[in-house]
């Protein structure tokens, strides 16, 4: 969720340096907040994990490091400064440390009394029965109800899948706004039903709609598209124009934008549409970053442009128009033997706006 840009702040009392290895993992350098003296590093926009006990792993001066039990209950005046600061405007506090312990049992429960009405809901997760915590003296059966977490919101299969379900569900959620959006300007052409496509979406975990994403654009290989950098509402929109139109099956969609191509009801041509964003660039700009990536073994792999005779590509969010000659991408020689062969056709949202009526007529020519 921070890769995908996200405005999270990452709070930790563990000194371990697992979140900073999550993010490693995502091309991402997190700043490490420690102390007093990097505090004035957190600043806007900036991905950076907050260690409210110290880090050994980035301090070696051990009277920066929080560890003795007075300082664990009355944490530094930075860190009282920074959640007094920010934590009115969250609301989703984390805690990766026991309840047993009597510090963390007294910073959340604080936490909860400062917060006053302005907690919504309240969540736990461990991997003890929940028969066992509320329906005996369990000690984390105390710890939750001075932190107002009810049974019902209480997991206990452990944190593994809880965040994963929660990574799920946001993104879905986020997809699915951008589709609801798509949907009122498909619906203004004439194409209401985006049911078929609100079900694909919405079966789909957080890791196939990254995928999701990043394959709508091939212009940034060393450093793959975040959610919130590409058009995603407007290639759902044509998405569901192409559909509505007859030029994409819906039965037969993938996930993957790339579909066969059916000109007519009873038509047997086959060819995979593939929808670029354009990022605001020259028109021109796309066709030859298209056909830079059109040559390259993984785009070659995903769509199978080798093995077709044909294919598509629509490139949306660009500025301006393509030229009617001038688009081939795979250029046929002149002493081929090949039969029916037909370049690569890419043609620009602009192009298709102006054509929309008459959609059909435009990827059968």
């Amino acid at each position: 969720m921070v890769a995908e840009g996200f405005h999270l702040e990452v709070v930790t009392v563990n000194y371990d340096p697992l979140l900073e290895r999550g993010l490693d993992g995502e091309q991402l350098e997190p700043i490490i907040i420690y102390s007093a003296a990097v505090c004035r590093h957190l600043v806007e926009d900036a991905v950076f994990v907050i260690k409210v006990h110290g880090c050994p792993y980035e301090d070696p001066n051990a009277e920066n490091l929080v560890m003795l039990p007075n300082e664990l209950q009355q944490p530094p005046d930075w860190v009282r400064n920074f959640l007094n600061n920010r934590v009115q405007e969250r609301i989703f506090l984390y805690v990766g440390f026991s309840g047993n312990a009597s510090y963390v049992t007294d910073c959340v429960s604080t936490t909860t009394r400062t917060l006053e009405g302005n907690v919504h809901d309240a969540f736990a997760v461990d991997i003890v029965p929940a028969n066992e915590i509320f329906e005996s003296a369990h000690p984390l059966r105390h710890f939750f109800e001075l932190t107002r977490v009810p049974p019902v919101n209480y997991s206990p299969v452990g944190s593994d899948d809880l965040f994963i379900e929660v990574a799920n569900i946001v993104f879905r959620r986020l997809m699915l706004s951008e589709l609801e959006a798509a949907a009122q300007l498909a619906t203004r052409h004439g194409c209401e039903n985006h049911n078929w496509l609100h079900d694909i979406v919405s079966h789909m975990n957080y890791e196939q709609l990254r995928g999701f994403v990043r394959k709508l654009s091939f212009f940034s290989e060393e450093n793959p598209l975040r959610v919130r950098q590409v058009g995603v509402k407007k290639a759902f929109k044509w998405m569901l124009l192409l559909t509505c139109n007859g030029i994409l099956d819906h039965r037969t969609f993938r996930p993957v934008l790339a579909a066969p191509y059916h000109p007519g009801p009873e038509g047997s041509a086959s060819a995979p549409i593939v929808i670029f964003d354009g990022r605001d660039q020259e028109a021109s700009d796309c066709l030859a970053e298209i056909s830079k990536a059109s040559k390259g073994e993984k785009f070659k792999r995903t769509f199978q442009v080798g093995g077709l005779a044909r294919w598509y590509a629509i490139v949306v969010n660009c500025d301006g128009t393509l030229q009617d000659q001038g688009t081939s991408i795979i250029q046929r020689e002149e002493d081929s033997v090949a039969r029916e062969y037909s370049p690569v056709f890419v043609v620009d949202e602009n192009t298709l706006v102006n054509r929309i009526d008459h959609l059909q007529e435009l990827f059968a020519s």
